[in-house]
């Protein structure tokens, strides 16, 4: 089952965090013809694989930490929280090394088994 409740997202850096109010929705589903898991979060237009389920939700997770990592760096990321409806708790520091970063994202996830054609 998924879950759409809104989350805190964790945006660490050296010293401390600030929080974001946000939720991710993957959809996970084994592609039996090459078998890989294949992830897709639709509201973020992003993708990930994974030889096993557990695989593709680590990257998953992975992949929308770095994503939105480049958004800070572009410092773009403010407005895309307020473009998603994301509340942002606090005002993200700036100047941040993007080495000195991660997020935390909640996320869930609903698997199914993809038909081969």
């Amino acid at each position: 089952m998924t879950t759409t409740n809104p989350q805190i997202v964790r945006f660490y850096r050296k010293g401390g965090h600030h929080e974001v109010v946000a939720h991710v929705n993957w959809e996970t589903a084994l592609d039996p013809e090459v078998e890989m898991w294949v992830g897709v979060c639709d509201s973020l237009n992003l993708v990930s694989q994974g030889r096993t389920h557990e695989d593709c939700i680590r990257r998953s997770t992975e992949i929308v930490g770095e994503f939105l990592k480049i958004l800070y760096k572009e410092g773009s990321l403010p407005d895309f929280l307020t473009d998603m409806g994301w509340e942002l708790k606090v005002e993200l520091p700036q100047g941040v090394s993007e080495d000195d970063i991660r997020f935390d994202v909640p996320t869930s996830f609903s698997a199914s088994v993809a038909c081969a054609h």
